[in-house]
């Protein structure tokens, strides 16, 4: 994702073997001149059990990079310089390292809730300035590739490239990253793709560094956003299923909280619109207890698959409506190993319209909430204040309050009531 394009560079990047977790994470990427570089990958993925404090991830360290060192999440920056080049790889737990490929010297960094300004690492160095910081909250779900790879092509189009930070919706690695970031030489601006955990310290950050973020949007977060309303995607499918007529709804869901406030936003929609028919009452809410990102599997899936199996305890129940289009594909494969035909006994909808929604069987009706255009509103919006930085300022400040309006995708999934 970081396009080297300017150095005169012919360089061979030999693998790198990162024993974590037990497993290895192999770096391998041949770079020529004019080369692009592409996204690195790690082959683990650590157990939320397994994260070390301070103390033993250092001594895990003290001999050949300890093989049972977990770790939250990777950066890698892509630094730049002279005619050589500098990967730096962050373990961004509460201690790491960086690797400095060219001198095979790993450097040990500890630390205990901040990380130490990057520019004490290394002198004269001169950091990319046309990198984009992109916050996700999760890879496994569709929806943020899809978002992420809109917002990469809008910046490559504009000579930006953007580096990813996956949070796994974990607070301390969201606050680690953003330390990080403090340095604002860094980069030239940053994207989130959710809500943020902690909105006081992007507007402190905001009134230097240009901040977009891509969620739901909040009157009470003074930060451009580029949003779509989730509780008008909520009354779409309720009113929709009601029209087919059904009375007897489920609703399924990941955890709800505050890093995921569409979730919310999409059940309060569902409830509004049912009880303007009186069928609120006759909703069946399953939300799951834990957020399971580091699990190694498909969580969202797991969450429909398991939860519906306890609705179908409920006799009366006629559609299940899933938080997210990968929670009712899980829905879809529980319905369908136990029998059930779709959508003549049970009607299944689902939010987002990722690709997996159209080669479901049957297709799945859903709601289209502008993946592509957000991404690149949402980097457009970051350009203009790059671009200007007068608009930072306290007085000549300006946000961007921008909405999208959510489109019902009505397929194969949903149907007439049984009976009706």
């Amino acid at each position: 994702m970081f396009c080297a394009q300017s150095s005169p560079i012919s360089t061979l990047i030999s693998v790198v073997c990162v024993p974590i977790c037990g497993v290895n994470t192999t770096l391998r990427r041949s770079l020529r001149p004019g080369s692009r570089l592409g996204s690195f990958s790690n082959t683990s993925r650590p157990a939320p059990a397994m994260r070390p404090s301070c103390k033993a991830f250092t001594k895990a360290f003290s001999s050949t990079i300890g093989p049972r060192a977990a770790f939250i999440s990777i950066a890698v920056f892509f630094m730049i310089f002279s005619s050589s080049v500098l990967i730096k790889w962050r373990v961004a737990a509460r201690s790491g390292t960086w690797i400095d490929t060219k001198s095979a010297v790993c450097k040990r960094v500890v630390f205990s809730t901040n990380f130490p300004p990057v520019a004490a690492i290394r002198k004269n160095e001169t950091p990319p300035r046309k990198l984009i910081a992109v916050f996700t909250p999760t890879l496994t779900n569709p929806y943020y590739p899809l978002l992420t790879q809109s917002i990469e092509g809008r910046a490559l189009e504009n000579g930006y490239n953007i580096i990813v930070f996956n949070t796994y919706r974990d607070a301390e690695a969201e606050q680690n990253f953003l330390s990080l970031l403090e340095d604002t030489t860094l980069v030239a601006g940053i994207i989130y793709e959710f809500s943020p955990t902690f909105p006081d310290v992007l507007e402190r950050l905001s009134t230097n560094l240009p901040i977009v973020v891509v969620a739901e949007k909040s009157d009470l977060l003074n930060i451009d956003t580029v949003g779509l309303s989730s509780h008008k995607a909520g009354i779409l499918v309720a009113e929709h299923l009601v029209k087919l007529g059904h009375e007897n709804i489920a609703f399924i869901s990941t955890p709800i909280g505050h890093a995921t406030l569409p979730r919310k936003q999409r059940l309060d929609g569902v409830i509004s619109k049912l009880k303007e028919y009186g069928l609120d009452n006759n909703l069946v809410v399953k939300i799951a207890s834990d957020e399971q990102e580091y699990s190694g599997s498909i969580y969202e899936m797991e969450v429909g698959y398991n939860l519906t199996l306890e609705v179908m305890k409920d006799a009366g129940i006629t559609a299940i409506i899933g938080v997210n289009d990968i929670t009712a594909c899980g829905i879809l494969k529980a319905l369908q190993s136990h029998g059930f035909k779709i959508p003549q006994q049970i009607s299944v909808c689902g939010f987002d319209n990722i690709f997996a929604s159209a080669l479901a069987n049957p297709t799945l009706t859903t709601i289209d909430h502008c993946i592509n255009l957000r991404g690149k509103t949402a980097v457009d919006i970051l350009l203009e204040k790059i671009q200007n930085t007068s608009l930072l300022t306290t007085l000549d400040r300006s946000i961007y309050k921008i909405e999208y309006e959510p489109q019902l995708i009505i397929r194969d999934s949903t149907g007439p009531c049984k009976g009706k």
